[in-house]
Order: structure tokens, then sequence, then C-alpha cells
């Protein structure tokens, strides 16, 4: 599955508008695109330099998802979504063999009108400290 063709057309306002590198292997680059036809998001592996090699996956939001950020937690486990256009947080869950993205949740925000942007990642304190 993938994107709608129309959202490679001059003619739509579809746009790649944020990538998140993973710090632990493998070692793939998350991105979203934003506006019209945007209904799933990209993996692409990269080589041993760093560079994109080739999309992996595509994984899925809904047709008028507008991804405005999106961070995984601490373990590198989830990854959160803000949904500007959708109204939504998305939570995927990466396997940690091959780094693709299966669905695992995602709530309306509590206002119609909140139009969730930007996530943080909180780190945990060390106990040990």
């Amino acid at each position: 599955m993938g994107h709608s063709p129309l959202a490679a057309s001059p003619e739509t306002n579809t746009r790649a508008i944020f990538v998140l590198a993973a710090h632990k292997p493998p070692y793939h680059v998350y991105g979203n695109p934003f506006y019209d036809h945007a209904g799933w998001g990209n993996i692409f592996s990269t080589d041993q330099h760093g560079a994109l090699e080739k999309c992996v996956q595509n994984y899925e939001y809904m047709p008028i998802t507008g991804i405005h950020g999106m961070v995984f937690d601490e373990s590198e486990t989830y990854l959160y979504s803000a949904d500007l256009r959708g109204n939504k947080v998305w939570t995927h869950k990466k396997d940690p063999e091959t780094g693709h993205l299966t669905l695992a949740n995602c709530v309306e925000a509590p206002g119609p009108k909140d139009h969730p942007r930007w996530v943080l990642q909180v780190k945990s304190k060390d106990k040990s400290a």
C-alpha cells in the first residue's frame, strides 16, 4: 500500500515535512508527508554512510493526515505523531529487528480545533545518581 498517485502531482499541495532518524539499529529514517493525499508515512533504509537507500515500508495514517511533529519514546519502541489536520495523536510500534511500524493506536484531540503540533520526548530521570 502507499500514497495516492495524486500525492506526487504538482497540482496538489502534498509536501514532505518531517523526518526522524532512528538512534538504534536498524538506522532507518522515518518521514511524513503533509497536506492532501498524505495517508501514509515512509521508512527509508540507509547505507553504511548514512545516506538514504530505499523505501522499505509505507505505514498507515489516514487520507487527511498532516503530521506536524513526531518523536520516538526513550526506548525507541513507539513512534508518536501529532496530526494537525486529522486532529489526532498516532502511536505506531517499531519492530526492533526490521524497524517497520505497525499501528498501535490513535486518539482524537480533546477539542475539535486543538490541531496537535510537535511532540517532545521526556527522558526518565537517572535514579542511580
